[in-house]
């Protein structure tokens, strides 16, 4: 069975700017694009909160699968340098 790891970035804001420079570095295609607008719910977002990224994967390699996603004030997380990244190891 093939180990995989999966490193999830956390962004205060800048997740898809961060997550376009590393498609241009690896050349890789997104995977998995979604945003906070598509949530269906009872709490308004504005249109900036709306179009943060809710969730996104770019694939490394067969192994490696980046991931991210912005974490919007309504979610009342704080994001710092160093609490930012979770590994996912999946035997």
């Amino acid at each position: 069975m093939k180990t995989t790891i999966n490193p999830y970035i956390s962004f205060n804001g800048n997740c898809e700017e961060a997550f376009n420079f590393y498609k241009s570095v690896f050349r890789k295609e997104f995977k998995n694009v979604s945003r906070y607008k598509e949530i269906p719910g009872d709490k308004p977002l504005s249109e900036e909160e709306g179009n943060k990224i809710m969730h996104i994967s770019l694939g490394i390699t067969d192994d490696i699968e980046l991931m991210g996603t912005d974490t919007p004030e309504l979610i009342d997380e704080n994001v710092k340098k160093g609490n930012n990244v979770t590994l996912s190891v999946m035997p």
